[in-house]
Formats: C-alpha cells, sequence, structure tokens
C-alpha cells in the first residue's frame, strides 16, 4: 500500500471517530434562558447568580431579572406573570438610591404584554441623574411597558433628573447599537423621552423606536395634561447616533422639540423618520412646545409619509442639514387633509447654509398648508436646495384651499443662492396656490430658479382659479432670478412684480399669464410704467422700455418693431380681457433683435396683430420690462432682457 493511500485512510478513521466522540457541555449551543418576573416590589438583587429569586420577598423582580439576563449567554426573554396585569412597579421605594434599570448585555427582550396587561414603571422614587432605562449592549428589545418620570408635584427646580430610556455606551466600544423601543409610553421625564447617543467609538448607531406614545399617556387622549410631555424633547438623537429609525409613533406634548438630531457632538448621517404624527393625534392640537422636527446639521435624513401639525414653532427645521429628504408629508394639515391644523411659524424653515436638501421628488408629493407664517420659508444662506412636486397652499386633493398665512414659499438673505423652485421633469407638477400673501416671495437672493413645472393660482386641475391672495411671484432686491412657472393666473396682486433699486437680471417668462388682479409684470409694483427716451432708468429691473411695434402686415400677419440690441423676442398669444388690468399671453415662439434692435416676426395662420403680446430678453442684462399697456395696438408687449 503506497503512502498516499495509507495518509487518507488514517485521516478518514479519524474523522469517524470524532464523529462518534461525544460532545462535552461546554462545547453544546447556548440554550435561550427566559426569566418570570413575579412581583413589583424593587429590591436589591446583588450579584447575578443564575436564578431570579429573592427570598424575603419572594419572587423575581425586575431589576433582578435585568442583572440576570445581562450575565446570562444566549437570547434571553423577560416576560411577566398575569398576576402583575395593571400594577405600577415605584422604582427604589422603599430602597431609594438604586438607580435606574441597566441593560448592559445582549440580545435581552423585556415584554410587557406577557402579562395579559398593562404594566407601568414609575420613576417618581429616583434620584438626579438617573435614567428610567440605560441600554449600554446592542440587540435588545424593550416592548409594550408605560414609563412614567416625575410627576409636577416632585419636579424639583435644581435637580437634573434623566431621560426616560437612554441608548448609551458609555465605554465607547462600538456598543448600543441594533436596539428596538417598541410599543412603549413615554411620558412625564424631566429630560428626554428618548435619548440615542452616538459615542468616540461608533456606538449608537442602527437602533429603533416604533409604534410608541412619547409625551402621552394614553392613545386615546386629546389634550397634554401637565406633566404628560417630556420637559425636554420627546426623542433627541445625538453625538454621532448613525442610521436611526422613528418609525409610525405618536409624538405629542414635549416640552421641547418633537425630534430633535443633534449633530453638535459628532456627525448623524441616515435617519430615517417615517409614518409619524408629531404634533397631534392626527385631528386636534397636541403641538410640541418647539418645532415637530428640528435637523440641526445632519446629513442625509429621510422624512416620509408622517403628519407634522400643530407645533409651537416650526413645523420641520433643517438647521444646517445637508441632503435631507421630505417627501410625502402632510404640514400643517389635519389627518383629513382639508383642514388646517397649523404650525405656529413656518412649515418648513430651511436655514443656516443647509444646502442640497430637497422638498418633494418626482414620485411623491408633500402637503404644506395651514401654516401661520410661509409654507417654506428658506433663509440664512442656505443654498442649493430643490423645492419640487409640493402642494403648497392647497388640500389633499387639490381642490380648495388651506392657506399658509404668508407665501407659500419664501427666499430671503443675499446669501441663499442657487435655489430652485420646481423643475422640468416631464410628469410632475408643483402648485403654489390659495396662500394668505404672495405664491412666491424672494428677497436679497440670488440665482433662484423657478421651474416650468410650477402653477401658481391654480387648483390641483390646472385650470380653477385658485389665486395667492397677493402676487404671484414678488421679487424684491433680488438678483438673477428665472421665473419660467407653467403659469401664472388669479393672484390678488400682479402676476410678477419687481420692487426695489437693486433688483436687477431678472428673466420672467412664463408659459401663460392671466387674469391676476394687477399687471402681468409690474416694474415698481406701482401699475404701468411708461417708456422714456433712452432707457437710462435706475430701478428695478432697470425699469427697462418695453417694445414697439411699428408695422403689421400680410397673410399669415408679419409684424416688425424695435427693442434693444441683440435681444430674443418672445410671442404670446394675448389674453383680453377687461376685467384683468394689463391683460396676459399665452407663449407661442420667440424670433431674436439684429445689433439695431429691430426686429420680424410671421405669426402663426389664423393669429392677427391684435391677438399677440410680446417678451424681450437680452444675453447680457437678462432684464424683463413691463407688458406694454393696451392702447398700443391692442397689443400686450412685455419685454425682456436675459
Amino acid at each position: 500500500m503506497n503512502s498516499k493511500i495509507l495518509s487518507l485512510l488514517l485521516i478518514a478513521s479519524l474523522v469517524l471517530t470524532l464523529a462518534r466522540t461525544p460532545v462535552s457541555p461546554s462545547q453544546a449551543a447556548v440554550a435561550d434562558v427566559t426569566f418570570t418576573v413575579t412581583t413589583s416590589f424593587d429590591y436589591n438583587p446583588g450579584a447575578p447568580n443564575g436564578t431570579c429569586y429573592n427570598s424575603v420577598v419572594e419572587g423575581c423582580g425586575l431589576r433582578e431579572a435585568i442583572v440576570e439576563a445581562n450575565a446570562a449567554a444566549g437570547n434571553k426573554t423577560i416576560n411577566f406573570s398575569s398576576s402583575l396585569a395593571g400594577l405600577t412597579f415605584y422604582l427604589n421605594s422603599p430602597n431609594y438610591g438604586l438607580g435606574g434599570l441597566v441593560i448592559s448585555g445582549n440580545n435581552i427582550t423585556i415584554d410587557g404584554s406577557t402579562s395579559g396587561g398593562t404594566i407601568l414603571i414609575d420613576a417618581g422614587g429616583l434620584g438626579p441623574n438617573n435614567n428610567l432605562f440605560e441600554i449600554q449592549g446592542n440587540n435588545n428589545l424593550i416592548r409594550h411597558l408605560m414609563l412614567r418620570g416625575w410627576q409636577p408635584n416632585i419636579r424639583y427646580p435644581g435637580n437634573d433628573f434623566g431621560h426616560g430610556i437612554r441608548i448609551y455606551d458609555p465605554t465607547a466600544n462600538g456598543m448600543a447599537s441594533y436596539n428596538t423601543l417598541d410599543y412603549l409610553r413615554i411620558f412625564g421625564f424631566e429630560h428626554n423621552g428618548v435619548l440615542i447617543s452616538g459615542d468616540s467609538g461608533g456606538g449608537g448607531h442602527d437602533n429603533t423606536i416604533s409604534h410608541s406614545l412619547i409625551g402621552g399617556a394614553n392613545w386615546g387622549q386629546t389634550t397634554c395634561p401637565p406633566g404628560d410631555g417630556n420637559g425636554w424633547d420627546g426623542i433627541m438623537v445625538a453625538n454621532g447616533a448613525d442610521n436611526t429609525m422613528i418609525n409610525a409613533s405618536q409624538i405629542v406634548c414635549n416640552d421641547g422639540f418633537g425630534i430633535e438630531l443633534f449633530s453638535a457632538g459628532g456627525q448623524i448621517v441616515g435617519t430615517q423618520i417615517q409614518t409619524n404624527k408629531i404634533g397631534t393625534n392626527g385631528s386636534v392640537d397636541m403641538g410640541n412646545h418647539l418645532s415637530g422636527i428640528i435637523d440641526s446639521r445632519a446629513y442625509n435624513t429621510v422624512i416620509y409619509n408622517n403628519q407634522i401639525s400643530a407645533n409651537d414653532n416650526f413645523g420641520v427645521w433643517l438647521e444646517g442639514s445637508k441632503g435631507a429628504q421630505l417627501t410625502n408629508n402632510r404640514i400643517g394639515l389635519d389627518v383629513t387633509g382639508n383642514l388646517a391644523l397649523p404650525n405656529s411659524y413656518d412649515g418648513v424653515l430651511i436655514s443656516d447654509q443647509a444646502e442640497n436638501n430637497t422638498i418633494g421628488s418626482a414620485t411623491y408629493h408633500n402637503w404644506i398648508s395651514g401654516n401661520a407664517n410661509c409654507g417654506i420659508r428658506i433663509d440664512s444662506g442656505a443654498s442649493n436646495n430643490i423645492v419640487d412636486n409640493n402642494y403648497i397652499g392647497l388640500n389633499l386633493a387639490g381642490t380648495a384651499a388651506v392657506p399658509n398665512g404668508a407665501a407659500g414659499v419664501g427666499i430671503f438673505d443675499s446669501n441663499s443662492n442657487d435655489n430652485v423652485i420646481g423643475s422640468a421633469i416631464e410628469g410632475v407638477r408643483q402648485f403654489i396656490s390659495g396662500n394668505g400673501r404672495e405664491g412666491i416671495y424672494i428677497e436679497n437672493a440670488h440665482g433662484t430658479v423657478i421651474g416650468r413645472n410650477t402653477y401658481i393660482g391654480v387648483a390641483g386641475d390646472r385650470v380653477t382659479a385658485l389665486g395667492n391672495g397677493l402676487e404671484g411671484v414678488l421679487l424684491n432686491n433680488a438678483i438673477r432670478t428665472t421665473v419660467y412657472p407653467t403659469i401664472v393666473a388669479y393672484n390678488g396682486g400682479a402676476g410678477i412684480a419687481v420692487i426695489g433699486a437693486g433688483a436687477i437680471g431678472n428673466d420672467a417668462g412664463p408659459l401663460e399669464i392671466k387674469y391676476n388682479g394687477g399687471l402681468p409684470i409690474d416694474l415698481g409694483n406701482d401699475g404701468h410704467t411708461p417708456n422714456d427716451a433712452g432707457d437710462i432708468d435706475t430701478g428695478p429691473n432697470g425699469l427697462l422700455n418695453y417694445p414697439v411695434i411699428t408695422s403689421a402686415s400680410g397673410n399669415p400677419v408679419v409684424l416688425s418693431g424695435t427693442a434693444c440690441s441683440n435681444c430674443w423676442i418672445a410671442i404670446y398669444r394675448a389674453i383680453d380681457d377687461p376685467s384683468a388690468p394689463g391683460g396676459g399671453g399665452i407663449f407661442i415662439d420667440a424670433v431674436m433683435a439684429n445689433g439695431s434692435g429691430n426686429w420680424r416676426a410671421t405669426l402663426p395662420a389664423g393669429i392677427g396683430r391684435n391677438d399677440v403680446t410680446l417678451q424681450t430678453y437680452n444675453d447680457s442684462a437678462y432684464n424683463s420690462s413691463e407688458f406694454s399697456p393696451r392702447r398700443i395696438w391692442r397689443l400686450f408687449l412685455p419685454l425682456i432682457l436675459r
């Protein structure tokens, strides 16, 4: 027998021998462990010994069950005896000084539903600087419990009590991750209902809060009784805690923000906030005292399918945020989408150098209506943000106005540049209608683009009048704004107004502008401005002269006229309605003037000289003029320099 065959036989024999060798207990798979809590009494359990039982109180207490679960291997479950259903667990009574409940182990489930009733855990006996639960391990689950904090009569000024639940790794070893809080009621805590905190070791990531009531004692309540709200935020995510999921919860009545992402202690990335009610139970005001959501300098936050209403500040505040996405939210509306449930300031505020955030998408609208101030406000150096495919000032169906108190969209500050309202994406339509003041108000900002898919002053059917209270678009000292919406109609003031001596280079080219209470385009927002010799005015858009038609002849009709040198002349089919000052028009075509300012245009068959109005733009200046007055050829002739 050769050596190779002999080696193979020896290996086969060894394998068979090992297969028949009994596995020692230390080699066996770790069995799951269950501890059943049988007493509500809170006592000092001492060191873990593998058994949850105290002979003095004759039972297994919650604190001891947690201590034993922390020490055990495998998956651990803590259940509750049916005899405890409906009872309150008073922590540290009478043994004051034991502190909160610390989960330092992994894979522990605490399930209050196993009692068959409600388990209430009261933190009233805890001293200062204690959280009711502290989760320091991974893959733990707490579900179906009520957690009550310090009631108003025992919140002492100067004492620093804790949070309902803090998820945090004090060792900074990357722990406190993949934990879930589910079907909880967390209320009355002096600090946050829930604090999820990261650390330098990368801990505090991928935690979930779902199906929970934060800031209220009972799901059916419709008011905010004193002491129910948590003293700080409902939920705070801080110090670099990444990929937190906040889902299907009701976050109401808290003294701070409903949800706060606080990045000062470390960058927060990838938070998902979806399908929550924030500030309301759906129909009534249960607002958080500050904003519903504040995203402070976090990255790539997703805020999807929430109702965010009745909060005492902003609905959503993107403070220095980067890459946030808001889609399919109702902000300022009740659950039906037909009635206002206002946030007390703006529906959405984007500020403090926030950039590359998107409000709406090609797939999903937001409904941002009924708020006390602007629907959306962009301010304080926020740039390169996109507002697209939203209903701003309308109800859910887009058939009626639910006005925001001020502008539908307001952009402020000379450093808030290059923001986009609307786009040219096929099939996407954004409606900014029915608001108390302007549809869009822009002050001092540079480079704003109002895109083709934006409809200002009409309902969601694109036909029914639903004008904004004042101008469709008001540009106040704005610079290089491109105003190219599809429709501007039925607004209480001018269709598009430009004011302020610093307003330069604003290019207004709507596809359709009609039936507004003021001029279609008004430089100065003070009515018609006559042409002057030489056109050397200063003022909004340089008070640019409107063009002049010098002849019209032939069939089809050929128009000739004068305008600025090398300008493009846009031709509109005129809307000649005596009830609409200055008329209006629907875009048809465009031609270019030569270096001397002379231009020539052939009209489509069947359209005469009294059926058109014109618009002009120049490659270097980008200024728009007003429409020409009616007395000239009964035409309405806007001029734009681009």
